[in-house]
């Protein structure tokens, strides 16, 4: 997550995936790096290929009922 900026990600759990590479979920909480602001649940994918830096292929908040 290196780089980003806006918003602070504090992974909770992980999934992966094997593929030509792997894929990586992470369920986080995600806060907008701004006081008094609240976390809210989101989703990151994150492909690394063999060779090669890793890629943020998505991020999604997560929405309440």
């Amino acid at each position: 997550m290196a780089g980003l900026t806006g918003v602070g990600y504090g992974p909770l759990a992980v999934r992966k995936q094997v593929v030509e590479g792997m894929n990586y979920e992470f369920f986080c909480n995600a806060r907008v790096v701004y006081p008094g602001t609240d976390w809210h649940p989101a989703m990151v994918l994150i492909y690394k290929p063999l060779k090669g830096n890793a890629v943020i292929k998505k991020i999604s908040k997560i929405e309440g009922r």
